[in-house]
């Protein structure tokens, strides 16, 4: 069946009135930052690569060497990472409760609570943009970041702040591995087919895409449970999908079955979306999405899943890699700036993004459900029909918490680690470890996005920083309304 995308209206913005925007701007961006512009990365080209989809290129014996060299490095540097914070999580005694640490140790739990202490005592100033920037200046979770923040589709933030990995400023377009935060996109998506007439939220997935990864998939597995994450889909885990050979891939996804149960899926609820997006529109999913989302909200070099286009000049050139071992040193993860592992994005696993991207498009879902109409987004009618699905549960997989999904998206975003302040109707997205989210609250018409380029592996550190930075966005609006 060919998908027909039904014509979408112009661009509209809701208003917003002139004292609410001013006041709230001066608000949120009293810091003075620093911005960026675009810096030469230290690879310029890559190996060879004979997968499907990917651009090739014919590397020299040197170059080929020294990428190999550094991806085993990186590989190390992972595992020498996960080693330790497993043998962390064993100890009957935690990082922050010993008191037998040695000296290097005891400065990490140090600077932790310093910090921990500072943002509990409200430290001024309470700008969004100035917390950001201090927590960058801190250097315990990060040494830049980026922050978007836009109000009824009026953008009062699009900055970034602190330092890259390779020392330079961090620009507001720098792109960093996004991870799950992409995953939006499939839901936009799904919600075109929808308004097309292409799909129904009912529609069995078996009687469209029969196995995914050699996983067969079950007749009472509907559309709508794929995209509330609730068909049990979860298995391998994004970090070892990431770290094995495309060719390996299939063999160490989950051979069970899946079963009808809430579960986060990482990997393949997004590659059977991605299938029945083909299926459907006779297209690849990256390439319906680029024309149909990405496009029109001109936003394709700021949310990029599409391996071809992340190996252009003007693309890779921005990249930029997380950095490890805050705050008691610095390991830029070199690998990932490889052109391999640049173009291994897709929809089901993730792009490279940027906050500009991240909330330009959040920005424009809101205006829609706000009774807008903007090119490249679905109707309201078939967002909230798809949102309607979303019922909080248990989720297994990789979060092990209570949550809820709607629409390939993370829905009330309170129970994802963003505090108290956002309200339960919002919707969005979190990364794991690179600690980048994106949410829409519907309450304040609020568009936050934002990326910390320090990998954080423990989930509290990660709610934590996400909370304080949400929370002085909204204390800063309520603070410029008065």
């Amino acid at each position: 069946m060919l998908c027909v995308v039904p014509h979408r209206h112009r661009h509209l913005r809701s208003p917003v009135s002139a004292h609410r925007t001013e006041a709230t701007a001066a608000t949120i961006s009293g810091a003075s930052t620093v911005r960026a512009g675009t810096a030469h990365g230290i690879f310029g080209h890559g190996p060879p690569d004979q997968s499907e989809g990917f651009a090739t290129h014919t590397a020299s014996v040197e170059e080929q060497l020294l990428a190999r060299l550094v991806e085993i490095y990186s590989r190390l540097v992972i595992v020498t990472f996960a080693l330790h914070y497993s043998h962390d999580e064993h100890n009957t005694a935690s990082p922050r409760e010993s008191t037998t640490t040695t000296s290097q140790q005891g400065q990490h739990h140090l600077h932790r609570v310093l910090t921990t202490l500072r943002f509990a005592i409200g430290m001024e100033p309470r700008s969004a943009v100035e917390r950001m920037a201090r927590t960058c200046e801190e250097g315990v979770y990060a040494l830049g970041g980026q922050l978007f923040i836009s109000i009824g589709g009026e953008v009062l933030v699009d900055e970034g702040v602190g330092f890259s990995a390779f020392r330079e400023p961090l620009d507001a377009r720098h792109l960093h591995d996004g991870y799950c935060v992409s995953k939006p996109i499939l839901g936009l998506a799904i919600g075109h087919l929808l308004d097309a007439g292409s799909v129904t939220l009912d529609d069995r997935i078996s009687e469209i895409v029969a196995e995914s990864f050699g996983v067969a998939i079950p007749d009472d597995v509907l559309l709508r449970h794929v995209l509330g994450h609730a068909a049990g889909l979860d298995g391998v885990d994004g970090a070892t999908w990431r770290m094995t050979p495309p060719e390996m891939r299939n063999r160490i996804m989950a051979k069970r079955p899946p079963e009808l149960r809430p579960a986060y899926s990482e990997l393949m609820a997004g590659q059977i979306l991605s299938e029945l997006i083909k299926a459907t529109c006779n297209d690849s999913a990256i390439d319906f999405i680029e024309e149909t989302i990405l496009a029109p909200l001109s936003i394709e070099n700021d949310l990029v899943a599409n391996p071809h286009r992340a190996l252009e000049p003007h693309v890779l050139e921005r990249v930029r890699v997380p950095i490890g071992g805050l705050p008691t040193s610095t390991i830029p993860l070199l690998a990932v700036r490889l052109p391999y592992l640049v173009s291994d994005v897709s929809p089901t696993f993730g792009g490279l993004v940027n906050a500009h991207g991240l909330g330009i498009l959040f920005d424009a879902i809101g205006q829609v459900l706000d009774g807008g109409a903007v090119a490249g987004i679905p109707s309201s009618a078939s967002l909230t029909e798809m949102f309607s699905a979303s019922e909080r549960a248990q989720h297994g997989g990789g979060l092990q918490r209570e949550c809820s999904f709607g629409a390939f998206m993370m829905t009330n975003m309170r129970d994802h680690g963003c505090g108290i302040k956002i309200g339960t109707n919002s919707i969005g997205h979190t990364a794991g470890m690179a600690n980048t989210m994106v949410l829409y609250d519907p309450d304040l018409k609020l568009t936050l996005a934002m990326m910390l380029n320090g990998l954080i592996y423990e989930y509290e550190e990660m709610e934590f920083v996400r909370r304080q930075i949400t929370t002085a966005v909204v204390e800063a609006l309520m603070e410029g309304e008065s």
